[in-house]
């Protein structure tokens, strides 16, 4: 039993490195595909890695109705969106924080022009009669601006 199993790791480890070995002259043109994708050449170069990584772990599961090297395309290809939508969920919090951050700023300063110029006996306004205020109550506030 146990030298059968090892029978069987070892002759999928030969097709494995046969399949492999098959793929390689591919790697330029699946290269140039993925940077095509990705418009990263340093994600093309890990992109093409996995999905060769990928094809050969499931080399004994190729049926062959098409040839290995669209086989592998297929591959590269959902992997490259894979990395596509990792990127865009990076960014989408990255810019989510950046607003919230400047929200915060922009309370921040808001809260702090008002402090400075109730110190300076500016009157305020709260920004919601802004129309019917006038001008005086705007230049108050911009003429305590040192």
């Amino acid at each position: 039993m146990f030298l059968l199993k090892l029978v069987t790791i070892a002759l999928a480890a030969v097709a494995s490195a046969d399949f492999m070995a098959r793929l390689m002259p591919y790697r330029d043109r699946l290269f140039r595909l993925a940077l095509a994708q990705l418009r990263n050449t340093s994600d093309a170069e890990d992109a093409v890695q996995e999905a060769l990584i990928k094809a050969g772990r499931n080399a004994q599961q190729f049926r062959s109705e098409s040839s290995e090297y669209t086989w592998v395309v297929r591959i590269l290809i959902n992997h490259c969106h894979d990395v596509q939508r990792k990127v865009s969920r990076r960014q989408k919090r990255e810019v989510s924080g950046e607003i919230s951050e400047a929200k915060g700023a922009a309370i921040a300063d808001s809260r702090s022009i008002r402090t400075s110029a109730k110190a300076m006996g500016a009157p305020i306004d709260s920004g919601r009669n802004f129309r019917s205020s006038g001008v005086e109550t705007v230049s108050a506030p911009v003429s305590c601006i040192p």
